[in-house]
Parts: structure tokens; sequence; C-alpha cells
């Protein structure tokens, strides 16, 4: 990564599948927002402190036994840590308190076995609204305990989505803030988001093309929106 000639104008960052054994050299990207590292061999979260504007960030697929290194990531909304061998979320912590604004968190297929250590984590995370635990097979340990699902439900008030089922355990379908994690498509999100609720049926249709709205909508949701 030290050989990589970053503008601090850069915003999205795509470096999957490649031979990173660590992050570094990311200190003058500032205006980051998208940074996808997945699928490298990288054990350590580190080196992300400057990175302010941070909105996504993707670890997946990666050596990582422990969360750390999220210290300052304000604008942080989604992170992605699923198959990692991590035992050990401490590093949530630091992500607590209403300035933090992270909503979607992916832990699937690592290898968290305490749910004390989990809810303890978790509780303070004020703008979490999505945990995916378990994923097409990939799960922790602590998902075969009993009671799973109710006691995390239970513990987490602010959350309404659990490894992809709300709470009413049906499957859970993507809102229009969610556009915001998806780099592409952020420019449109931002505007729809922060445009007055009462007009923003009506602003889509002119502000997303429908073969895009067409990727991350059901045709009932569509109809909705239309």
């Amino acid at each position: 990564l030290q050989d990589l000639p970053l503008s601090p104008a850069v915003t999205s960052l795509n470096l999957h599948c490649n031979h990173i054994p660590r992050i570094e050299g990311l200190s003058s990207a500032w205006h980051l927002r998208h940074l996808d590292l997945s699928s490298n061999r990288i054990s350590k979260i580190e080196g992300l402190s400057s990175l302010t504007s941070l909105r996504t960030l993707n670890l997946s697929s990666n050596l990582i036994t422990k969360i750390e290194g999220l210290n300052g990531l304000v604008n942080l909304t989604k992170l992605n840590l699923s198959y990692n061998q991590i035992n050990n979320v401490t590093g949530l912590l630091y992500l607590h308190g209403t300035e933090y604004k992270l909503k979607h968190l992916s832990l699937n297929s690592n290898l968290i076995d305490s749910m004390d250590h989990l809810l303890q984590c978790l509780l303070g995370l004020q703008g979490l609204r999505s945990i995916t635990l378990s994923k097409d097979g990939g799960d922790n340990p602590v998902c075969s305990a009993p009671g799973y699902w109710e006691i995390v439900m239970e513990s987490l008030p602010q959350i309404s989505v659990l490894d992809g089922l709300d709470r009413l355990r049906h499957p859970s379908s993507p809102g229009i803030s969610s556009l915001c994690d998806i780099p592409c498509l952020e420019d449109y999100a931002d505007f729809l988001v922060s445009s007055d609720a009462s007009h923003s049926e009506a602003v889509i249709c002119h502000a997303i093309p429908l073969h895009l709205i067409r990727l991350f909508f059901s045709p009932m949701q569509i109809c909705t929106l239309y």
C-alpha cells in the first residue's frame, strides 16, 4: 500500500483480493469514503485513524482476530468483518456515543463465543440498525446458544434486523438510506435522504435511473416509490 500513489481527492478505493499483509500508507487519503480491503492477508486493523470521512469499510476474508483500530471513524456507517477469525470485539467500544454513525455490522463466519462480551460491546452502538452474525451457514459459536435470537433482540433495542431478518422474522429489504453504502449511488442517496420526506417519493423518479433501482428494490417496493 505504501507504493500506491494516493491523492487526497480519492473517495473510493477497492483493493479486493490481493496479497496485502498490512494497512498502511493511507494517512493522506482524507476524503476516502469507501475502502475495500477484503480477501487479503491482513491480521490487524490499523492505519485508519486519519480517515474521518470513511463511510464503508470492508475487511472481510482476512486473518483478523480482534476488532481494534477504529477510533475516530465518526462517519463509518457500514463495517464488514465477516470471514475472519475474530473472537474479541472490544474495539467496538470506541464507536459508542451519539457522534458515531455505525448502522450496519457484518460479523458472520467468525469465532465469537461469548454472548455477554458481544452484547456489552454492541449495546452502546446507538446508531446500529442491523447486525449479521450468521449467514449462508457461516456463523459464530454464540449463534448456537439457547435463545440466541431472542436474547440479542431483547438486549439490543436499537437494532431492527438480525441475520437478515426483521423483528417479525421476515426477510429485510433495503431502504433508500441504504443506498448511501453503495459508492456509485451515494450521491443520489444523499440527495434523497436530505430531501424533505414528503417529496422524496417524487424526487426518486428523477434522481435515480430505473435500471439501478431494480438492482436494489423488489417490484412491490418500486411501485411504492413511484
